[in-house]
Parts: structure tokens; C-alpha cells; sequence
């Protein structure tokens, strides 16, 4: 079992892993912008570098990033649509430069679109940011269902992952409430 919890990133990476290692985590996640808004903070290269040898020299395994709550891939509003796709788009190129492979995300809420036109969305943006070369993983976490949110169910989950082409960079988030 891998357990970990979330950890800021505010103060950099390596002080998040040393948190981690503080609290004797496995791994950790992080938040790859300010939860509730769209901006992310500048890459420190040399704080990334010495974040990835504290993860190897403890054996950890690499942490899991998650997007913004704010990030809604099928609003039914356009601007907020496209504000989510560049957030993402953004996300997974600076993923590239990170020691974390996996970045969850909650598919969004449909806000009275419905859930067959949200998908179709939600399909259209994921293959519009994802590129042939990249290493992460992106990964739908599922959702409680309530309002009009999308991954409620397996179905769901599934429709997105099988509209998805880059089918090996793909995955699912189970979240159990404990």
C-alpha cells in the first residue's frame, strides 16, 4: 500500500518532499496551480532537481498532481470551457519538466448541457491537449454525482476513456472517502 497525503506546494518541491518524508508518506500530492484559481507558480529547476533525487534516495514513489477544482472541461459556458482547456494544456507541458507522471482531475459538470454532450466535450478538449510524447498520465477521478457532475458512475468514465485516442496515457482516480 502507498499511502501519502496532499502537500502544498507553495514553499517548493523540495520542501514538499521533505514533508512527506517527515510524516513517513510514500508519496504525496500536490496541486499543480492554487486550487480555487488559474495561475501557477514558476518552475524552479534547480528545486525540481533536488526534489527528484530526495524521491529516489527514499524510495518514494513519484507524487500525484491534481488540477484545480476550478477546471471545468464541459461548463456550458464557452469561456469557461476554453479557460480549462489552456489551464490543462498548460498543466500537462509543465508536467513534462516534473518528477510526478500522474495528473488527476475531475471531468467537470455539465451545469444543464447534458451528460452525452458533456462527454463528447470533455473527449474533444482531452484529445486536443494530449501529444504523442508525453509521459504523464492523466487520470479521471471519480465523482459523487451530485448536481450535474460528470464520472458518477463507471459508464460515464468509461465513455470518456474510450473517445480518448492516446489510450495508454489514460486512467482512472478511485476516491474513497475513509
Amino acid at each position: 500500500m502507498i499511502i501519502g497525503a496532499h502537500i502544498s506546494i507553495a514553499k517548493g518541491y523540495e520542501n514538499a518532499v521533505n514533508e512527506a518524508i517527515k510524516m513517513d508518506a510514500d508519496t504525496f500530492q500536490f496541486f499543480t496551480r492554487n486550487p480555487r484559481g488559474g495561475k501557477a507558480k514558476k518552475l524552479d529547476f534547480n528545486d525540481i532537481e533536488i526534489a527528484t533525487k530526495l524521491l529516489d534516495k527514499n524510495d518514494m514513489t513519484y507524487p500525484l498532481a491534481h488540477a484545480p477544482y476550478t477546471m471545468n472541461l464541459c461548463s456550458s459556458n464557452e469561456k469557461t470551457r476554453e479557460f480549462a482547456k489552456e489551464m490543462m494544456k498548460d498543466d500537462l507541458e509543465r508536467m513534462e519538466k516534473l518528477p510526478s507522471y500522474l495528473y488527476n482531475f475531475h471531468p467537470g459538470s455539465h451545469t444543464g448541457m447534458g451528460v452525452e454532450n458533456a462527454i463528447n466535450i470533455i473527449v474533444e478538449t482531452i484529445n486536443e491537449v494530449m501529444f504523442d510524447e508525453m509521459k504523464t498520465v492523466l487520470l479521471l477521478e471519480t465523482m459523487a454525482g451530485k448536481g450535474t457532475e460528470i464520472g458518477r458512475n463507471f459508464n460515464e468514465l468509461k465513455s470518456i476513456i474510450d473517445g480518448v485516442k492516446i489510450k495508454d496515457k489514460i486512467g482512472v482516480c478511485l476516491v474513497q472517502m475513509v
